[in-house]
């Protein structure tokens, strides 16, 4: 756990196998424990993982009340959505969510020290990627697998995921459910302990603009709104890049990175001790 202490000075990336992702500072234990010790001791809660209790801390330091509170509402959607929080069940679940839209999710990569998601925006249209409660609730697994594969180790949830957005072709008609939206973050993002490191939109229009301003403010300030920015621009559109030579392929790809990350943090998880 001292090792994380010594990387000071040039260039602190670790890879991606690196054991020291998994250290942790005098500090964060401290506030692990602590997290660990109020939700034990709290008969209603149920008990997780001490990775988990170390997930929480690294995002909500000291702040044992606000953990607390997101457990709870962790909890709560877990047992609402019937989520099994396994290897295999997050695998075939996963396999399910990106057949949803296969077109939104472009890319899922290491990149340097953390990981990055690339996402086509008007490859998601709720109206009817989401027509079913079956396929709402497929939708909402997928997601919370999903930001399992963006904290597979300590060290990527204090760096945080990056999203790159495409939004060339966004029509707020067809693409974007601001009812939707508001429920998903109002009550499901919200629970989960992770850290946006940047959100970058690309080829954004003024109708876009604006829906990312008003989605700016329906989410919690510390969901990473002040990490946005729009008006990027690229050689090419995101989605020409990353879809090609198919969107089979692409998917395929993308299936395979998020099962290692996956399988990673549960290994991560399984293994880990407070103690």
């Amino acid at each position: 756990m001292e090792r994380q202490a010594q990387r000071t000075g040039g260039d602190n990336r670790l890879g991606i196998d690196d054991p020291r992702r998994m250290d942790l500072s005098p500090e964060e234990k401290r506030h692990a424990i602590a997290i660990k010790q109020a939700i034990e001791g709290t008969a209603e809660m149920d008990n997780l993982s001490d990775f988990f209790y170390c997930q929480f801390a690294l995002i909500e330091g000291s702040n044992v009340e606000r953990a607390l509170e997101r457990v709870k509402q962790l909890q709560a959607l877990r047992e609402e959505y019937k989520i099994m929080d396994t290897l295999t069940d997050g695998c075939q679940v996963l396999e399910a969510f990106i057949q949803l839209s296969p077109q939104h999710v472009l890319s899922y990569e290491f990149n340097g020290n953390s990981y990055t998601m690339m996402v086509n925006l008007k490859g998601f249209q709720p109206k009817t990627d989401l027509s079913t409660p079956e396929k709402f609730r497929t939708w909402i697994m997928g997601t919370y697998y999903m930001h399992h594969c963006f904290c597979p180790d300590f060290e990527t949830i204090r760096q945080g995921v990056s999203f790159y957005v495409e939004c060339h072709g966004y029509d707020g008609s067809q693409h974007i459910n601001m009812k939707f939206l508001k429920r998903v973050w109002t009550e499901c993002f919200p629970a989960y302990p992770f850290r946006v490191q940047k959100s970058h939109h690309f080829h954004t229009s003024t109708m876009c603009n604006m829906m990312i301003a008003t989605f700016k403010r329906i989410i919690p300030a510390n969901m990473g709104t002040d990490k946005i920015k729009v008006g990027c621009k690229a050689p090419m559109y995101l989605d020409e890049i990353y879809l090609s030579p198919s969107v089979e392929v692409s998917n395929q790809k993308t299936l395979q990175q998020w099962k290692a990350a996956l399988a990673k943090r549960y290994r991560n998880e399984h293994t880990f001790s407070l103690l």
